[in-house]
């Protein structure tokens, strides 16, 4: 009985490659610590988006008659 999973090991670059995303993924740089304060502000700004959102009175998705749902930009808006 062979239980062994395999060699998984160093397999960088893998899944971008597989999906054709490997230049892209190449590409992005790490931040650098000017860019820090802007990346942390627009997180907290997301965030409290999201809790909004998460807070509205009203779905913020409402069902179309062809079984779809779409945004509901008055809602969306209003929070």
């Amino acid at each position: 009985l062979d239980l062994e999973v395999g060699n998984f090991g160093n397999q960088t670059g893998f899944v971008g490659e597989m999906y054709g995303t490997g230049d892209i993924l190449r590409s992005v740089s790490i931040p650098s610590e000017t860019d820090k304060p802007m990346i942390v502000e627009l997180a907290v700004a997301a965030m409290e988006e999201l809790v909004r959102m998460a807070q509205a009175t009203d779905p913020l998705w409402v069902s179309t008659d062809n079984s779809m749902e779409i945004l509901n930009e008055e809602e969306y808006f209003r929070t």
